[in-house]
């Protein structure tokens, strides 16, 4: 991560399940979301040429000429892209590989996001922290959480839309980090995180801080009120 590539807007919105964001290419605005869950960081063919990528070519490329993706007010390095269709929601899905390389917050109350400079030792004050890292079998984030009886569980934290959030599915209470959380309890045939066992999006965040060191295998949470 280096210095500031101009100035975004620090607004976040959520909308039919992904959290929206304004980023930049290098010097291009584009419209991103952060998906925990995707490995990989994927960009439309229409913004590819941006990144000095064959657009036409479907599935992960290297970057060889140094590109950066900028979010907030810093700037993050990109080595690899997946080229698939993205729009019409989006320009760019961010995903863990590069939340790996940044500490970034997202105040869903507030609806803001800021990225920490590395050497901020403030980071995370007052909040809980909770163990995070990046499945090697389903490539989805997970948490290390706990059920309403106390027993550890998997839980995994998905960024894009899918069919149980709105399909009433009853949640379930977990504690992560000390902090209490609605989940869903998904059939390992319908969960796109196989080795999880419950399932959270975006929304369960809802009037919740939290901030994600991907990097670091943690993430911190404002406590319950």
């Amino acid at each position: 991560m280096s210095g500031p590539i101009g100035i975004m807007s620090h607004k976040i919105v959520l909308k039919a399940g992904l959290l929206l964001i304004s980023a930049r290419i290098d010097l291009q605005p584009v419209e991103a979301v952060i998906d925990p869950s995707a490995p990989i960081t994927t960009a439309d063919p229409s913004v590819a040429k941006n990144l000095k990528v064959d657009p036409a070519m479907r599935g992960p490329q290297l970057v060889i000429k140094n590109r950066v993706i900028g979010i907030d007010r810093d700037e993050m390095r990109i080595h690899r892209v997946d080229i698939e269709p993205t729009r019409p929601a989006t320009d760019l899905i961010i995903g863990s590989d590069l939340m790996s390389d940044m500490r970034i917050g997202f105040d869903f109350k507030r609806s803001k996001l800021r990225v920490f400079d590395q050497g901020d030792r403030h980071v995370g004050k007052g909040m809980q922290i909770a163990a995070v890292s990046q499945s090697k079998i389903s490539g989805c984030l997970i948490a290390d959480a706990r059920n309403e009886h106390g027993d550890p569980i998997r839980m995994a934290i998905l960024g894009r839309p899918v069919n149980f959030d709105n399909s009433g599915r009853p949640l379930v209470k977990v504690s992560l980090g000390g902090v209490s959380l609605d989940a869903f309890d998904i059939p390992s045939g319908s969960n796109p995180c196989t080795d999880s066992d419950v399932v959270v999006t975006w929304g369960n965040f809802a009037d919740q801080h939290v901030i994600f060191d991907v990097g670091h295998n943690r993430m911190w949470l404002s406590p319950n009120l």
